[in-house]
């Protein structure tokens, strides 16, 4: 095996940053407007947060009726529990709650759940909920709201149907609620409280009339509830006016979540152009997915105040069910032929709004290693014609799906398209809106590859390439066994040596080519505060307040 390097790493610290704490974190707020130092560098946190930074105040007597953002692509739903899609996750995490949270330094804090006990090594969670919490519809909390959800969230979920089978979730009384599953998982609380995509909590009656394609009764226990949504146009949530907040001041997704505005209203510009005249005209309130090209544009305007996210990364993702790309060989093929940097370059203009970061973490991640990295960005246009006879590859055209709304997947793909015809490949691109993509992607005869992004994720088995189930069928024995290992992990230095071997068969099968570490520009009007922008988590909009 490669020897792997792991900065950052301490004996024992994930351990102890997994303590069951149901303190909430004392982190302050990030804000953005006038002389906050965090409007000076948006980028100075891992995760948008400064410590020490004392909020400013809000605006006496300030309009507080609407907060406008222009959001860069529709949401195909918003049942954050049917989909992986960030557009639903973003909005709906204005509605829905968890049971616990994992905050900024990895600690699990508490939010529907008011504590929690492991018992038989972890194989069995004990949750006891807060009192007095009520669904948007009026409806207090019970223990049956929240085994009903958790349920359907390991029945119909890409973690849940991963990691969960066999996994139940009973009321055992009326505010505590038992999950247990079939063997100790030693991320079981990492996955229940990621912050990117944890259980949403709905009333046992919708759970019930839910069907899996995605419930149209969109009620959760959030600072906001759902209002209307009119298509192509916006998605308004309203202000929930009987919110009960977690304990703990604001930490990211942890602590107190309560709104001001009356309104969030997130209008759907699939056009960047437009997103940005609206934002400098005063239309809109904040804008996300601001074209890295626009970046110094909208630094020097005195009215806006750019945030730049770490938010993941990109990768062309192959049909391996059906079709040229199923063939190993040939996706070795195509990885060799890619120069990852000239693509990054295309997607994001400058290198201070990407990396060339190829493992599956973060460098400053607990789970970074260099395994298996000799086979990020080969950029070998004579091994991928050697790999391309090997296959057998025959001259067929090959079918890469994409779409305008995100610029940095369309660039991308135009360059993959040049580099590719280098060596002898020819690319149909199918562009279309996101929406389509979407569902064209989860058909198999559909495309060979198509381009998205990953958040990041606490642990890398989180990444939703790796479910057998997922739009593009990765199917590996070896995957599969260092997933199980990280998973069933007896400690820590355990997880950590099968994270390396995940990471070697993650370039030896190749179910997507990472392209490296990439951002996202979102912009707000100068005068806002409240805002924070996660690892991980990406745009949190429901503390916004106005300072002027």
């Amino acid at each position: 095996m490669t020897p792997s390097t792991r900065p950052h790493r301490r004996p024992g610290l994930l351990r102890s940053r997994l303590a069951l704490s149901a303190v909430a974190a004392s982190l302050a707020l990030a804000a953005c407007g006038g002389d906050d130092p965090a409007t000076e560098e948006p980028d100075a946190g891992a995760d948008g947060e400064t410590e020490d930074a004392e909020a400013p105040a809000m605006a006496e007597g300030a309009d507080v009726s609407e907060f406008n953002i222009a959001w860069n692509a529709q949401p195909p739903t918003l049942d954050p529990v049917v989909t992986t899609a960030t557009t639903t996750r973003d909005i709906s995490r204005n509605i829905y709650e968890p049971l616990l949270i994992m905050d900024s330094e990895n600690e699990m804090q508490p939010v529907l759940a008011e504590s929690w006990e492991e018992e038989d090594d972890g194989a069995t969670i004990v949750f006891t909920l807060r009192d007095g919490v009520t669904f948007h519809n009026g409806d207090p909390l019970t223990a049956e709201d929240a085994a009903a959800s958790l349920e359907r969230w390991f029945r119909l979920s890409n973690v849940g149907t991963q990691f969960f089978g066999g996994a139940t979730a009973e009321a055992t009384g009326d505010l505590e609620v038992t999950v247990t599953t079939p063997e100790a998982m030693f991320t079981t609380l990492m996955m229940l409280g990621d912050p990117g995509s944890p259980p949403a909590i709905m009333p046992a009656s919708v759970v019930e009339a839910a069907p899996d394609e995605g419930t149209d009764e969109i009620i959760g226990t959030g600072p906001y509830a759902y209002g209307e949504w009119v298509t192509d146009q916006y998605v308004r949530l309203e202000l929930n006016e009987d919110y009960a907040p977690a304990p703990g001041d604001p930490a990211g997704m942890a602590g107190d979540r309560s709104g001001t505005y009356e309104n969030l209203v997130y209008h759907l510009v699939d056009d960047s152009s437009t997103r940005l005249s609206g934002l400098q005209s005063g239309q809109y309130d904040a804008a996300n997915a601001i074209p890295f090209d626009n970046f110094s544009q909208v630094d020097s305007d005195p009215n806006l105040e750019p945030v730049i996210q770490n938010t993941g990364f990109n990768a062309l993702i192959y049909n391996k069910a059906e079709g040229p790309m199923a063939d190993e060989t040939m996706r070795q093929a195509i990885n060799a032929a890619l120069n990852t940097e000239e693509i990054q370059i295309a997607a994001f203009a400058d290198d201070q709004f990407y990396d060339l970061n190829g493992a599956l973490m973060p460098e400053d991640s607990l789970w970074y290693t260099e395994a298996g990295l000799e086979n990020f960005n080969v950029s070998d246009p004579e091994l991928a014609e050697q790999l391309l006879e090997e296959a057998g590859y025959d001259g067929e055209p090959l079918r890469l799906i994409t779409t305008r709304e995100y610029d940095d997947h369309y660039d991308s793909a135009v360059v993959i398209q040049q580099q590719l015809a280098a060596v002898g490949v020819e690319v149909d691109m199918v562009v279309t809106d996101w929406a389509t993509v979407l569902e064209n992607r989860a058909d198999p005869g559909a495309y060979d590859f198509f381009i998205t992004g990953f958040s990041p994720t606490p642990i890398p088995t989180r990444y939703v390439f790796f479910n057998p189930e997922w739009p593009g069928w990765t199917e590996d024995e070896t995957i599969s066994e260092a997933i199980d290992s990280i998973t069933y992990a007896a400690g820590e230095d355990e997880a950590m040596d099968a994270a390396d071997e995940l990471q070697e068969a993650f370039y030896e099968y190749l179910p997507v080519t990472k392209f490296g570490d990439r951002t996202n520009i979102t912009v707000l009007r100068d005068g806002i505060a409240g805002y924070d922008a996660l690892t991980g988590v990406g745009d949190v909009f429901f503390r916004v307040y106005p300072t002027e």
